[in-house]
């Protein structure tokens, strides 16, 4: 952890390239699960960033007199998205990206009474990063942007209080279910995925089998007992499953193209 003063401001024009710049650093870490091409923030043009300084509200961190970090939010409909969360590899650790997310509760308050985001499950170390500032499971975005799995997060504000607000138990619910259910599924099941998959198109059976029923259902009860939508964990699984399948069907077709050119 670096020993440097914190303060965040209002984007201005001229920190378009500043903000696009630490963007571009904190993306990189993503390429290799993804292309860049599959990573917009990397190839966002300077424009881009001064058209959203100029349109949205758009926060700039700095670590002493270096930036650090950016935010970008807008409102609609009483709900703020929150999008482009970035901070320097080289200040991260430090607080900056809870900072900068609780100055957009600021800079809100009274005027949306919702906070909303979306992050991938391949960013899985942001999961526990949100649920601790109050952010909940709205819902899955299966094969969502690039074709990969997202989960839409969001937080109530308070300025509007919501029918039925989840209490404390029900928000570590949530909590448990993000780092115990679905990261580990994602995470530590994909070698049986592989497995179920292989067996499943070496018998001709796509629609699924006595065994991965069996598990399905093991992790349904998993999911009810942490509090998680036992659907959502089964949509979850199934869909690992089917993407399995087609991973093993274009490596045996790709297998079987290569020895009918050998045999030519």
């Amino acid at each position: 952890m670096l020993n440097c003063t914190i303060t965040i401001r209002t984007a201005e024009p001229a920190d378009a390239g500043s903000i696009l710049a630490i963007q571009k650093r904190a993306f990189q870490r993503y390429v290799g699960p993804l292309t860049p091409a599959q990573i917009p923030p990397l190839h966002e043009t300077e424009e881009a960033v001064r058209m959203d300084i100029e349109t949205k509200t758009v926060l700039v961190a700095f670590a002493d007199r270096s930036p650090a970090g950016s935010i970008r939010c807008a409102i609609k409909g009483g709900v703020c998205m929150i999008e482009r969360l970035s901070v320097d590899p080289a200040f991260q650790r430090n607080g900056i990206g809870k900072a900068l997310m609780n100055a957009v509760e600021e800079e809100v308050s009274g005027r949306a009474h919702k906070l909303h985001l979306e992050t991938g499950l391949l960013a899985d170390n942001l999961l526990p990063f949100y649920t601790r500032l109050g952010y909940v499971t709205e819902a899955l975005l299966p094969q969502h942007y690039g074709g990969f799995d997202w989960i839409a997060l969001a937080k109530q504000t308070g300025t509007t209080p919501a029918p039925e607000l989840e209490t404390l138990s029900a928000v570590r619910a949530h909590i448990d279910a993000v780092d115990r259910v679905v990261v580990r599924m994602l995470a530590r099941r994909l070698r049986y995925v592989q497995q179920a998959a292989r067996f499943k198109r070496s018998s001709g059976d796509v629609r699924g089998s006595a065994r991965v029923e069996e598990v399905i259902g093991r992790i349904r009860n998993e999911a009810q007992t942490n509090g998680f939508d036992p659907d959502m964990a089964e949509r979850i699984y199934r869909t690992m499953i089917e993407y399995g399948i087609q991973t093993e069907l274009n490596e045996h077709a790709r297998i079987s193209g290569t020895r009918a050119g050998h045999h030519a």
